[in-house]
């Protein structure tokens, strides 16, 4: 994990990409009583590792569908910001309890029994690898909403790194 990573870049059409990982995510969720929605606009491809950033969405998606053991909505959300593109997971789960959401990011910080802290924390990688940043809005019982911000366009001189807040808001996922 703590290696650097070498991107392997490629041209990734992301609507696409985020329906692949519904699809894998959607035997879980029919198990789980969770219902999808996908929104997602028309964007030109983005050079970004494929398999990097399939998994922090899968990572992501899980942690929602987790987040939801009595059934609810899962919410998967693709819209242009300017010159990026947000990528926003929502949940209608239990939250994220205030005292935990300055952690969440951190290496093996979980809160679920028999969880790895992984998942998380290898999706703030991957995003800052991406230049991009994510960051989470929470309200305990009504769920979480994690929003990853990609740029468009892949800057030469490697800018800026990935951003990350904790915040009291809505939508959707356990961690």
């Amino acid at each position: 994990f703590m290696r650097p990573a070498e991107l392997r870049r490629e041209e990734t059409h992301l609507d696409q990409l985020l329906e692949e990982v519904v699809a894998i995510a959607r035997p879980q969720m029919e198990r789980a009583g969770v219902q999808e929605e996908i929104h997602c606009v028309s964007l030109p491809p983005v050079h970004v590792d494929r398999a990097l950033l399939k998994q922090a969405l899968i990572n992501l998606v899980y942690n929602a569908i987790e987040a939801m053991p009595n059934g609810g909505r899962l919410t998967v959300a693709m819209d242009r910001r300017g010159d990026a593109v947000e990528i926003s997971i929502a949940d209608t789960g239990v939250g994220i309890k205030p005292e935990h959401r300055a952690r969440v990011f951190q290496l093996f910080f979980t809160t679920r029994p028999g969880g790895s802290g992984i998942g998380l924390a290898s999706a703030y990688k991957t995003v800052q690898l991406h230049e991009g940043s994510i960051d989470f809005e929470s309200e305990a019982g009504r769920g979480t909403t994690f929003r990853i911000e990609l740029p468009l366009t892949h800057s030469a001189s490697g800018g800026k790194l990935a951003r990350s807040r904790a915040a009291g808001g809505v939508a959707a996922s356990k961690v």
